[in-house]
């Protein structure tokens, strides 16, 4: 397994593929898939279609230890846009491998850009197990709000 200070890869030996997605897809509008979606998609201009992509493997880290969200992409990646995937891919990703998303009250979280902006989302199990998704602008995330056991899906470059 991958070892870093702040994240253990659990995937390693496993393949994780996100499907060829068109782009059309955003987070904000996919009410089939979250039962609460943050009113700051909208409001902070994080609605833009995303550009359409091939089949893209993955990794999903576990934290290991109490982290900023600005650490945690650029542990696996150096280049933080490395990390992001588009707001397509995490719908798909959500709707197909939904079973990486870690329960028990945590969350998991991706990176995507939208109008020039780099953000995070992230997702959680609310109550009767439905899907509840958030977001925080990168640029901002300089608070220690992700705790250990939280996850995150970024592509696999390797």
């Amino acid at each position: 397994m991958s070892e870093n200070f702040y994240l253990k890869c659990i995937s390693e030996n496993k393949q994780i593929v996100i499907d060829q997605c068109d782009g059309n897809e955003t987070i904000g509008y996919a009410v089939g898939l979250f039962s609460y979606i943050s009113s700051n998609f909208e409001d902070w201009g994080a609605d833009e279609k995303g550009q359409s992509t091939e089949k893209t493997p993955v990794k999903v880290y576990e934290i290991k230890n109490d982290v900023f969200y600005s650490q945690i992409f650029s542990e696996p990646n150096t280049d933080v846009a490395k990390s992001c995937l588009t707001q397509h891919q995490i719908c798909s990703f959500v709707d197909r491998h939904r079973n990486w998303l870690r329960p028990d009250g945590y969350s998991t979280f991706f990176l995507f850009m939208s109008k020039g902006n780099c953000f995070i989302t992230g997702m959680s199990f609310g109550a009767n197990y439905k899907l509840e998704v958030f977001l925080c602008q990168f640029k901002n995330a300089n608070t220690l709000d992700v705790q250990r056991y939280d996850r995150i899906v970024v592509p696999r470059l390797d």
